[in-house]
């Protein structure tokens, strides 16, 4: 082979460094419920596996739409399901596993099965950036089995084949904005690496933290400058609205909807102290004014949790939507997200007749990660906590 005809080396990759012992748990949690759309030739190279007449069950009548990806117009398509539980057909119940991954191998696979729960960026520099969906619950253990700093590192292309292999399709984030402020990748990730070493520098409560992201990032929305503990600032930034704004995104929901998607999310959860039977957990997600008496976020062993947690979300500052259509900062709903996983932290310590320990919080977070992606919740729905935004054009534009 010619040097002309090598592929390309694999490029470096900018990754958390404790998500380097991440393992798939092999227990097909992530394969079944989702309506996932594939890419179209990769659906049907799958289907073909199938044995006869599956092929055409799998692919008959199955969803299409038509995305632009990287510039392309593209097929995706949502193959059909083994009802009751919307499983996928290549999944075997008994063991968890997917058999075209165990009898075939994973290349057969689309490339959104091999992948998850990474997904790669390509923001224009040397390295990609690399994410860990946090929805996944072998992702959530790596956060919580750590009590130390949240450390990014690069990994040269080479290092790990499997971590290579789920980045090998990075998405481009075109336009980005804040609000209404558009941003640039380097701003983003100055913003971005910021917002870590805060988290790592733990020099507030979780809390205080959480509302200092919130106000800072109110301010890039309004075009003004992104500060941290700024003292100029600190004195005008009122922290107990945004502890009673919080206490608003906590009950900000019914129980019911938290129920039917927290069923769904039942399959991610394999701690012991959770049983098999979730019938009567809805009563107990009624929102109570009282939830700190039971979920006391500035606990220190929850503390740690917290600070890994927004650690991870901070440096995940990309995301994109299930269509692959639209990339943007990934920092829209964390309030919230925070939010409600206390709601589902209060409603199991009641469930579940104990009081809160690390395990029930760990859940509760990765429940709600998975809430505000089975919900599609209308933008101007979710706001960044702040003042509204100055009349005019805003001055301090981010560059």
């Amino acid at each position: 082979m010619t040097d002309a005809s090598k592929p390309p080396a694999p490029r470096p990759l900018r990754v958390s460094a404790d998500m380097q012992s991440f393992r798939c748990n092999q227990k097909g949690c992530c394969c079944h419920t989702w309506d996932i759309h594939f890419l179209a030739d990769e659906a049907l190279r799958l289907a073909s596996y199938a044995p006869e007449p599956y092929p055409k069950k799998l692919v008959h009548g199955a969803p299409t739409q038509e995305v632009f990806i990287g510039g392309e117009r593209r097929l995706l398509m949502q193959l059909n399901t083994v009802l009751p539980k919307r499983r996928c057909f290549f999944l075997s119940e008994s063991e968890g596993r997917c058999e075209v991954h165990a009898q075939i191998g994973p290349e057969v696979l689309p490339h959104l099965c091999r992948a998850f729960p990474v997904v790669s960026f390509d923001v224009g520099e040397e390295a990609l950036e690399v994410y860990h969906d946090a929805v996944c619950p072998e992702v959530l253990n790596v956060i919580a089995d750590h009590d130390g700093a949240y450390d990014v590192a690069t990994l040269g292309g080479s290092e790990d084949a499997d971590l290579s292999d789920r980045s090998s399709r990075p998405l481009v984030p075109r336009h980005l904005s804040i609000g209404d402020r558009m941003l640039a990748h380097e701003a983003a990730l100055a913003v971005r690496d910021l917002l870590v070493q805060a988290a790592n520098e733990r020099r507030v409560d979780p809390m205080r933290l959480l509302a200092e992201f919130s106000y800072s990032i109110a301010d890039v929305a309004r075009g003004e400058m992104f500060t941290l503990f700024d003292p100029e600032t600190d004195p005008h930034r009122d922290y107990g609205a945004f502890e009673a704004f919080f206490d608003q995104c906590v009950g900000s929901h019914q129980a019911r909807a938290l129920y039917s998607l927290i069923r769904n999310y039942q399959r991610f959860v394999f701690e012991e102290e959770f049983p098999d039977n979730w019938n009567d957990l809805e009563q107990h997600l009624e929102f109570r004014e009282d939830w700190k008496d039971r979920v006391d976020p500035l606990r220190e062993d929850l503390q740690t949790l917290l600070y890994r947690f927004m650690a991870h979300r901070f440096y995940s500052i990309f995301w994109s939507s299930r269509n692959y259509d639209h990339i943007a900062i990934a920092y829209g709903n964390l309030a919230h997200t925070v939010a409600t996983a206390m709601r589902f932290a209060d409603g199991f310590c009641r469930w579940l007749g104990r009081p809160l320990q690390r395990n029930m919080l760990k859940v509760a977070l990765g429940a709600s990660e998975y809430f505000y992606r089975g919900i599609n919740v209308p933008a101007n729905a979710m706001l960044w906590f702040g003042p509204p935004p100055n009349e005019g054009e805003p001055e301090g534009a981010v560059e």
